[in-house]
C-alpha cells in the first residue's frame, strides 16, 4: 500500500538522517556511525556509490530498495520476512562494534594509545567509559539472548555506578564475551563484525594489534529465528542502488574520482538526499 511504501521511506529517514550524504562525514544517524566503525574494524570495502563504505550500510539500503520493490506486488510476504531478518542482524553490529572498540579504548592495558586521565576531553578516561556504556548498553539485550551468563558479566564490566567510581573495565574480560559462538546466536557471521585493523594510524591507531580481536571463525550454531545475516544474499544483493545525484557538483566529483569508485556512481538511482526529499514531499502531499 502507499501507506507501507510510505513507512519505507521514513524508516531511511530515520536511519540516515537530514544532512547525511553518504560518505558518513556530515550526519549524526545511525548510518554514520556504521561508517565509522567499519574502519576500526576492516568492513569499511564496500562501493555504495555515494562516498559511504561500510557493509551495513551498502546492505540496509539494498535491502531497503529491495523491500519497496516487493511491496509493489502481492504474494511477496516470505521474501520480505527475510530480508528483514538480515535487516535486524545488521543493525546490531556497529554496536557491538563500538561495544568491543571502546572496551578496548577504555583499559589502560592494552596496546590501544592511553587517553587523558580527566573528566574533560574526548579522548579522555571518563569519555571513554561513556561511549562504552553507550554501546554495550544497546548490545546488552541481543548478548543476554545469546547467553544470560555473558549479558550478566558484560554489564558488571561496563556500568557506571557513579561519577567518583574510577573502576575501568577490563579486555581481557569483555573480548571473550564476543565469541564466534555468541555472535552466530546473535544471528552474525564472524565476517559481518570484522577484527581490528593492524597498527593503522588512519583506521584504529598505531599501536591497535590485530590480534588482540582477530575475525573469528563461525561455528555450527544456528541463528535465532528473527535475526540472520545469512538472509543477506540473493540478486538483490548485486544491484547498484546509490549514485552521487543530489550532491554538490564538487562532493560528486570528489567520489568520483575517489580509489573503487565505479561508473554505477553516475547512473540515476537512489540517492540519500533524494530519499529524503522523497519523505518531506510524502509529508507535504498528505497534510
Amino acid at each position: 500500500s502507499e501507506l507501507a511504501q510510505t513507512y519505507v521511506d521514513v524508516w531511511w529517514a530515520f536511519y540516515a538522517g537530514s544532512i547525511e550524504t553518504g560518505n558518513g562525514v556530515d550526519g549524526y544517524g545511525p548510518y554514520t556511525l556504521a561508517e565509522r566503525r567499519s574502519k576500526f574494524f576492516g568492513t569499511g570495502t564496500a562501493v555504495i556509490g555515494n562516498g559511504g563504505v561500510s557493509k551495513v550500510n551498502d546492505i540496509l539500503l539494498k535491502a531497503t530498495v529491495e523491500i519497496s520493490r516487493l511491496m509493489s506486488t502481492a504474494g511477496n510476504a516470505p521474501a520480505m520476512n527475510n530480508i528483514m531478518k538480515c535487516v535486524r542482524a545488521q543493525l546490531k553490529i556497529p554496536l557491538i562494534q563500538g561495544c568491543v572498540m571502546y572496551a578496548y579504548k577504555t583499559d589502560p592495558a592494552t596496546e590501544y594509545e592511553p587517553g587523558a586521565d580527566t573528566q574533560e576531553g574526548y579522548n579522555g578516561e571518563f569519555a571513554r567509559k561513556g561511549e562504552l556504556w553507550s554501546f554495550c548498553s544497546g548490545v546488552l539485550p541481543f548478548l543476554h539472548a545469546a547467553s544470560e551468563a555473558a549479558a550478566v558479566t558484560l554489564l558488571g564490566e561496563v556500568n557506571i555506578k557513579t561519577l567518583a567510581d574510577t573502576s575501568k573495565a577490563k579486555w581481557s574480560i569483555i573480548r571473550p564475551l564476543f565469541s564466534a559462538e555468541n555472535l552466530n546466536k546473535m544471528g552474525l557471521k564472524c565476517a559481518d563484525v570484522g577484527g581490528f585493523v593492524d597498527k593503522n594510524a588512519a583506521m584504529t591507531s598505531a599501536t591497535t594489534l590485530n590480534s588482540d580481536f582477530p575475525v573469528c571463525t563461525d561455528t555450527a550454531q544456528a541463528a535465532p529465528a528473527d535475526a540472520d545475516s545469512a538472509q543477506c544474499a540473493g540478486d538483490w544483493m548485486l544491484k547498484q542502488v546509490a549514485t552521487t545525484e543530489g550532491m554538490t557538483p564538487a562532493a560528486a566529483a570528489a567520489i568520483a574520482a575517489s580509489p573503487g569508485a565505479s561508473a554505477a556512481v553516475r547512473r540515476p538511482a537512489a540517492t540519500l538526499p533524494a530519499m529524503l526529499a522523497g519523505v518531506i514531499i510524502a509529508g507535504l502531499i498528505a497534510r
